[in-house]
């Protein structure tokens, strides 16, 4: 699992882009949307869609 801080960047990259979450996913090293979404939900508590 991620660290809090290491979602907590990726949230950052969400919020304040126009970047989609396939994009924010691969450029910190996820190889599938599902994986990223997965591990954000689990630490941030919503999906990164919603975020």
């Amino acid at each position: 699992m991620p660290s809090f801080l290491a979602v907590s960047i990726d949230a950052d990259r969400l919020a304040n882009s126009d970047r989609s979450v396939s994009a924010v996913a691969s450029s910190v090293g996820y190889e599938s949307e599902s994986a990223f979404g997965l591990a954000f939900k689990q630490t941030v508590g919503c999906s990164p869609q919603k975020y």
